[in-house]
């Protein structure tokens, strides 16, 4: 009789780790975390969620996992020859500058990118940059109409 008890009890921890470790696999397979480097935005069921610090559950067919980089990028940018800028005097300029722009931690960067209308200024919505340029001081001020 003891034996059974035994063989029962037994039986019930092996279904008990066999749960356990599904349940840690689920949740490690649903379960997104953010880093230092990658920030990710979750769309879908309960609306947007963006995630700069933490985690949060994905779930596959409901929810749409994008990645956010939120290193700093390079951006070299050279017009030379047939595509140089064109002063307001009328001479060809050949520039090299190099933009660095990333994205701002905050929850407000992560949203659409706000596109200006008629007269507006470009505004970095979400972005800060700086340059240096081998041909333009005036490279780090904002850009003109």
């Amino acid at each position: 009789m003891s034996g059974i008890l035994v063989g029962e009890l037994i039986l019930w921890l092996i279904i008990a780790l066999v749960v356990i470790v599904v349940a840690v696999y689920v949740v490690n397979w649903l379960y997104h975390r953010s880093s230092k480097e990658v920030s990710f935005v979750r769309t879908g069921f309960l609306g947007e969620q963006v995630v700069i610090d933490g985690g949060a559950f994905v779930l596959p067919f409901i929810h749409d996992f994008t990645p956010v980089n939120m290193n700093v990028l390079p951006m070299p940018i050279t017009r030379s020859k047939q595509n140089a800028v064109i002063t307001r005097d009328r001479m060809r300029i050949d520039i090299e500058a190099d933009f660095y722009v990333r994205v701002r931690p905050t929850r407000e960067a992560f949203q659409s990118p706000r596109r200006p209308s008629g007269g507006e200024r470009w505004n970095p919505n979400g972005f800060m940059r700086c340059c240096r340029a081998s041909s333009s001081p005036r490279c780090a001020r904002s850009p003109r109409k």
